[in-house]
């Protein structure tokens, strides 16, 4: 089935006047985009691009996951073409683009990201902790770990969030990482490798992997299964496999790795800071806060409405000229 998308790419380049309405398109036939407007408004450092992507899909039920999947490919290659920033913004219709119709059926998509007033919560206890743990002697490893535990809470993207809390982790365990010697073990049963030629489970320093799961079920003993769903999600990251195919892969969402894996770095950094204090400086309480999630969280409905598109000045329908139809969230 045939449909059509209207969405915005956010991007620091703009579209020429005479490149107005060119588009891209598949050789196969499979989508075609088009930039219809471009808002750039001033004093700003990036441009809103309002674009049509016609698209080629199973039903309207999978047509946003084949949407999202084409329009990813085009910005990538547009950013390998130019260097230059092409963000997906946000998705605004999908609609059945099958010609000769007079009713058509689609979904209108209502955003409602949170705008979270900041919190109060800098008191005089905050300041006196923070100043407490300038005293803290923090090797080169740590103060990395750390430095990436903040990138961690303030990076957007749920791909960025998990790796740069998985780098805190990582720095973490290599600074407490022991000398004594340990098993490979099997992937499957996790028992020791055995070695038929010496007759023996051969042992050797920890690599870094072993030494995060050493760290993990120092801090986290109950969540072990959990570690190994992470591992594979960052081997997986690292090589260069989309995050979508990858929850496919494990059944687990990014969502649901990144608040687990940032608590246990965030015992594992907090211990040691605390534990690197000159003895006189230790007390027994700290003012610290807690958050109930790391995730940047963005809440989106879908309307499932059919109706008649109007025409363009071409006699073809024209999903611009689809307006007047407005949806939000309601708290009642």
């Amino acid at each position: 089935m045939k449909f059509i998308a209207q969405f915005d790419i956010a991007s620091d380049v703009s579209v020429t006047e005479d490149a107005a309405n060119l588009s891209i398109r598949s050789p196969d036939g499979d989508f075609s985009l088009v930039v219809r407007e471009v808002t750039l408004r001033e004093g700003e450092q990036v441009a809103k691009l309002r674009c049509n992507m016609e698209f080629q899909s199973a039903s309207l039920q999978v047509a946003k996951h084949d949407f999202i999947e084409c329009v990813l490919n085009v910005l990538d290659m547009m950013s390998l073409l130019t260097h230059a920033k092409f963000e997906f913004n946000r998705l605004h219709k999908i609609f059945d683009w099958t010609p000769d119709k007079t009713t058509r059926s689609g979904l209108i998509f209502v955003h409602d990201p949170p705008e979270m007033a900041p919190e109060r919560i800098l008191d005089k206890k905050f300041f006196e902790a923070a100043n407490l743990l300038q005293h803290a002697i923090l090797n080169d490893r740590l103060l990395s770990a750390l430095r990436w535990f903040r990138l961690g809470t303030i990076a957007e993207a749920p791909q960025e969030q998990f790796q740069n809390f998985w780098f805190s982790l990582e720095l973490l365990s290599q600074h407490k990482k022991e000398t004594d010697r340990v098993h490979d073990l099997c992937p499957k049963c996790r028992e020791a490798l055995y070695c038929k030629t010496c007759d023996t489970h051969p042992m050797h320093r920890p690599y870094p992997k072993q030494a995060i799961e050493s760290v993990w079920k120092e801090i986290a003993p109950d969540k072990l299964e959990l570690f190994h769903v992470m591992d594979k999600t960052r081997n997986k990251l690292m090589h260069g496999v989309a995050a979508s195919k990858i929850e496919v892969i494990t059944g687990v969402s990014l969502h649901e790795l990144i608040d687990p894996l940032a608590r246990v770095a965030w015992r594992g950094l907090i211990s040691e800071a605390i534990a690197s204090l000159p003895e006189d400086k230790r007390q027994k309480s700290l003012n610290v806060g807690v958050t109930n999630t790391f995730v940047k969280w963005d809440i989106t409905a879908a309307i499932n409405i059919s109706t008649v598109i109007p025409l363009g000045p071409n006699g073809a329908p024209d999903i611009e000229l689809l307006t007047g139809i407005s949806a939000e969230f309601s708290s009642k």
